[in-house]
């Protein structure tokens, strides 16, 4: 067979880009969760129609810069939708932790009010 420079160089852009594609939605999935990771899948589609018209030379049809153009402004849409309910979930959480506290610290404060007034009524 021998030392074929295109079929090795393939196999190895394969397993390199393969491998950082994973460490990168692995790492996303950790931060934002598991939408923001699959919201870019149909972004690697209109990627290949773009690099395919530059480096091979393939035509790019109207219908298809219009409909990767929907495809880009639907997901960044659902991005800002995302971002805003999780912005909405985290102010719920942060004023349920603030009530609770406010309902402990008045509680505490009724504990020590009666243990004083306790310690001093006793002789």
């Amino acid at each position: 067979m021998g030392f074929n420079i295109d079929l090795w160089a393939t196999l190895y852009a394969g397993v390199v880009c393969s491998g950082i594609i994973i460490f990168i939605q692995f790492w996303c999935t950790e931060e934002k969760g598991p939408v923001f990771v699959t919201m870019f899948n149909p972004l690697s589609t209109i990627l290949v129609a773009v690099l395919a018209y530059f480096v091979l030379g393939e035509k790019l049809y109207l219908g298809s810069i219009l409909g990767g153009v929907i495809v880009i402004v639907g997901l960044y849409l659902l991005l800002w939708g995302k971002d805003r309910d999780q912005e909405a979930q985290i102010g719920k959480a942060e004023q349920s932790y603030l009530a609770r506290d406010q309902k402990n610290d008045s509680e505490v404060h009724q504990t020590l009010s009666t243990e004083r007034e306790r310690s001093q009524c006793e002789p």
